[in-house]
């Protein structure tokens, strides 16, 4: 994953106009703010809202906070560094009060309704600003949708799952409720973003195999698929990696049917009759300069009238109750063991196996059996 860069965006809220008694008395009053969750973005999305909304309010005056974010995955609309473009774009300030407002050396003034004569100018990392406003309303406990940043998605964001934070700064806060002056107490919700894996890069099924049998594995058909290293991670500190067969909801892993019961339809954990099989066990973790990690689903206990039957499956990841897939991909037994069989790559055991148990059963005219040539003392 990139190395999270935040930017910050520093919101002076003067929320109605009052002045504080120099022997009134100092309660602390409530705020809660919560934000949305799993927001679904995909790379190159523009003006992607993520509102925050009131839900408990016992008065409150002025405040600053920041709004914080990787400066790699996303930006404030039209987009771009602050600081030197022409174009324009929209940041609701208070909700139903978008302002419009042009990304050049500094923010004129009124803008936002600002009627302060404060004149908010962009800082020298170019990287936050911070801006003056009146509340469109006299009441100072309103409850409700708030506060809006509308943010656009990289082109190359990674897939992933993202939070958008904000923070109030403690040493800029007052609050006054009628002739009370009061502290108040800000707590702001957590927004999470979802970005999708792409099918392409981030989940791919690698191919199959034909799990050869021994004294103690059972014959079997392998499907190996392939999820990137940054998006195991986030699964990972996500803390919903699958732990067992049960775990078919968030995590990652495959989902398997035969082909003939889809009915050209798209597979996904919801088909009827399919099978979620969970990544409880890694195949192989990446090495040198790989970058993504192998998983399997094995199909066991087909019998010899199963072997030309193609089964499809696809990789799938849920993070947080959202899934996204990779693309899917169908074989059968007989496939993938002529193939193994004929691309003379296998040990002269294998071949023997694979020629003896499963291309002749199918096949017997063009695949006669040959015996064997291992010789055993046992």
């Amino acid at each position: 994953m990139k190395k999270i860069t935040s930017i910050l965006l520093s919101v002076l809220l003067l929320v109605s106009c009052f002045t504080f008694a120099a022997n009134a008395e100092v309660a602390t009053q409530t705020v809660t703010i919560e934000a949305p969750k799993d927001i679904i973005a995909n790379p190159g999305d523009t003006y992607v809202p993520v509102t925050w909304t009131i839900t408990e309010n016992e008065g409150w005056g002025a405040f600053k906070f920041y709004v914080e974010f990787d400066g790699d995955v996303f930006s404030f609309a039209p987009g771009g560094e602050i600081g030197f473009s022409d174009e324009q774009g929209t940041f609701a300030f208070f909700i139903d009060d978008p302002r419009a407002y042009r990304n050049i050396g500094s923010v004129t003034t009124n803008i936002f309704g600002i009627d302060s004569g404060v004149d908010p100018m962009i800082t020298k990392d170019r990287s936050s600003f911070l801006v003056e406003g009146k509340s469109n309303t006299d009441d100072v406990t309103v409850t409700g949708e708030f506060f809006t940043a509308f943010l656009n998605v990289a082109e190359n964001a990674p897939a992933g799952r993202y939070t958008i934070k904000i923070t109030t700064d403690p040493n800029n806060c007052s609050s006054v409720k009628g002739p009370t002056v009061a502290k108040p107490s800000i707590t702001w919700g957590e927004a999470t973003i979802i970005i999708p894996a792409s099918s392409s890069t981030a989940l791919t099924v690698e191919g199959a195999q034909v799990r050869v049998a021994t004294n103690t594995v059972v014959q079997g058909l392998r499907f190996i698929s392939t999820i990137d290293a940054g998006l195991y991670n986030t699964i990972k500190e996500a803390g919903q990696l699958p732990t067992s067969s049960e775990s078919t909801g968030n995590g990652f892993g495959t989902v398997v049917i035969p082909t003939v019961m889809l009915n050209g339809a798209d597979l996904t954990k919801e088909t009827a009759n399919a099978k979620v099989v969970p990544a409880v066990k890694l195949y192989s973790a990446p090495t040198g300069d790989e970058t993504a990690y192998r998983y399997t689903a094995c199909l066991t206990g087909l019998k010899e009238n199963q072997y030309v039957t193609s089964y499809t499956v696809r990789p799938y990841v849920t993070i947080d109750g959202v899934t996204v897939y990779g693309e899917q991909y169908a074989t059968s037994v007989f496939a993938v063991a002529e193939a193994a069989y004929l691309s003379n790559k296998e040990t002269q055991s294998v071949s023997e196996y694979l020629l003896n148990n499963i291309l002749n059963k199918v096949d017997p005219d063009k695949y006669p059996a040959e015996g064997w040539s291992g010789i055993y003392k046992p």
